[in-house]
């Protein structure tokens, strides 16, 4: 081996992978500590531009997500408002059997036509107090997104032809008969309602399945090309550790062998 004083190429070659090297286990840290492969577009430039892609993605499907959730909310609310209603209906349409049945007394009559009037204005309790988020869910004035829900106010349950179920009056026995074919039209009616709100909250929980499978799979994408696996980083960060070692072992080595040909020339 030659031996020179003004340039020592193996000091400078063994400092030359002494920075690479060192310069590798500083990116080895930096993956483990931020956990993800691409740090940087300088990383991979075309890696980083697909994981943010996917990324862009993912919470889109995430905020869709929350928004059929608040529509499921919506139909639940209204679903339970529909079901105490139908229950109001049905004792309502008891009441009514029997004031039909003749048995009763004017005075009976007139009691029976109290508690009615009582379950009618609980129906309209309901309706003026099922909201969600301010908005009012079965007045007839709720749609959203192409999703609406016909109003269950008594007034407008009901028909021209069998008349309205605010206006029945079972003191008289046309009354009560007539009465009947209200709330028959109108537990219909409702019935209807539910069913409607009940297939549209089947469609939303549909949806919901449907975006979060979607969002699963995109999030694993990113995660494939973006994140470190840590096992494997752990081998290069030690590959890395003992390549600087050897890499001071052999610049100390070269320094050495310089350091010893100026001795032998003092």
């Amino acid at each position: 081996m030659k031996l020179t004083i003004n340039q020592n190429p193996t000091a400078l070659l063994a400092a030359k992978m002494l920075e690479k090297t060192n310069t590798g286990l500083t990116n080895s840290l930096e993956r483990i500590a931020t956990g993800r492969k691409i740090n940087s577009a300088a990383d991979d430039a075309a890696g980083m531009t697909i994981a943010n892609s996917l990324r862009s993605q993912s919470l889109a499907a995430g905020q869709d997500i929350q928004n059929f959730n608040d529509n499921v909310s919506i139909t639940q609310t209204a679903d339970g408002a529909l079901g105490q209603i139908t229950d109001l209906l049905r004792d309502i349409r008891t009441q009514a059997v029997d004031a039909a049945g003749g048995s009763h007394s004017q005075e009976s009559l007139n009691a029976i036509q109290s508690n009615i009037q009582g379950s009618l204005d609980a129906i309209d309790d309901i309706v003026d107090t099922t909201s969600y988020n301010g908005q009012n869910l079965l007045d007839g004035d709720f749609n959203r997104n192409g999703f609406s829900i016909s109003s269950a106010y008594t007034s407008t349950l009901g028909s021209q032809e069998t008349g309205f179920l605010s206006d029945i009056d079972i003191t008289t026995p046309e009354g009560a008969q007539k009465a009947l074919e209200t709330l028959d039209l109108a537990i219909d009616q409702v019935g209807r309602n539910r069913s409607s709100v009940g297939a549209t909250q089947n469609q939303y929980t549909s949806d919901i399945n449907n975006l979060s499978t979607t969002r699963i799979n995109q999030m694993a994408s990113e995660s494939e090309i973006r994140d470190v696996d840590i096992a494997e980083e752990s081998i290069i960060l030690n590959q890395m550790k003992l390549l600087r070692d050897a890499n001071i072992y052999a610049l100390n080595k070269s320094n050495d062998a310089q350091n010893n040909l100026v001795n032998l020339l003092g």
